[in-house]
């Protein structure tokens, strides 16, 4: 009898210990999903509850198995201290699924702290069933196997590469021809106002250039193209020798037969070969070199420009003659009573 009493002493004292140690720090992991058969492709939640005590730290798992479920998103929810006193938190995963037939979602390890030691516990297992869309026997249906792949011979797809490569160029061409030719006429009819000389008109489109957004977006070729059609022009205008239609070359060859001063000539040869570089060879300068290519321009216009001189109003000088008049007839006079007396 006493030993009878002594056994049962022992097991309330070790159950005792056991809820003690429940109260003391505790977690709960439940899994639970919205539904547990589904289509192929259709979407499922997943959701873990986990219940701890004030006394626990709860740390939330970062890798879970879904088996053949693919994770599409995870959103945790903030916690909530229930009246109980214990604390829940949620994670919500969204899955989805390619695969039919039965699969599973093994359980999930959460780790927790409880004072100084580590602990863990595990969610519960949920079954899944994936069926297909495609209802009823499918047997005797036509339904084709997949075709293999159909391959290009490198012939075929060398001639593709070239033709778009013939394309991208003719468009660029086409471009670039439409650019220069409008730019052109512009700069022509501002040139053609004969009550203001070429270098004013260059002057003028030099500041308008420096003034455009063309170097901030990046379009430094369309700078130099509009900036030596601008020194073209100017040239042409004032030498009366046709420029715009010229090679850097024939240009340096006919501002030599017509005698221009040579400093002048090399100028404009150095300005044109910098602005052939960028226009024709890809080459893109540094800042430093665009502006002194800007300031060329500007040189080429200054060491060129003819200074014309102010006539003097009509209106001045038949003041002067009449003055004049007037002072040679009042000496007359002045020699007649002379001769008088």
């Amino acid at each position: 009898m006493n030993k009878v009493v002594t056994i049962i002493s022992v097991c309330c004292l070790s159950l005792l210990a056991v809820v003690s140690g429940a109260e003391a720090g505790q977690l709960l992991a439940t899994a639970m999903a919205d539904r547990t058969t589904i289509n192929v492709g259709d979407q499922i939640r997943l959701i873990l509850e986990l219940e701890a005590t004030p006394d626990v730290e709860v740390i939330l798992p970062t890798e879970v198995d879904f088996g053949d479920l693919e994770l599409l998103g995870k959103k945790v929810l903030d916690p909530k201290r229930m009246e109980t006193g214990t604390v829940v938190q949620k994670i919500v995963y969204t899955l989805t699924v390619f695969k039919t037939g039965d699969t599973a979602i093994s359980p999930i390890k959460v780790a927790y702290i409880d004072g100084d030691k580590e602990l863990s516990t595990l969610s519960q297992r949920i079954d899944i069933r994936v069926e297909s869309v495609l209802k009823g026997d499918l047997k005797g249906k036509d339904i084709r196997p997949l075709k293999g792949q159909v391959s290009l011979g490198r012939g075929v797809v060398s001639n593709l590469l070239r033709a778009l490569l013939a394309l991208l160029c003719l468009v660029g061409a086409v471009y670039l021809f439409l650019y220069i030719k409008r730019r052109r006429d512009e700069l022509a009819q501002n040139l053609k106002a004969p009550e203001r000389p070429p270098h004013e008109v260059a002057y003028e489109a030099l500041n308008k250039l420096k003034e455009s957004p063309l170097l901030k977006d990046g379009k430094v070729k369309e700078y130099y193209i509009e900036l030596s059609w601008i020194v073209r022009f100017y040239l042409e205008k004032r030498f009366k020798v046709s420029m715009t239609d010229r090679t850097t070359d024939e240009i340096f060859h006919i501002m030599r037969e017509n005698k221009i001063e040579h400093s002048t000539v090399e100028l404009v040869h150095d300005f044109l070969v910098s602005s052939d570089l960028v226009k024709f060879a890809k080459w893109t300068p540094l800042p430093i070199g665009i502006t002194n290519d800007t300031n060329r321009g500007y040189k080429i216009v200054d060491t060129t420009k003819i200074e014309e001189v102010a006539e003097e109003p009509e209106d001045a000088k038949s003041t002067e003659k009449k003055v004049y008049i007037g002072v040679k007839k009042r000496r007359n006079v002045k020699r007649g009573k002379g001769q008088n007396k």
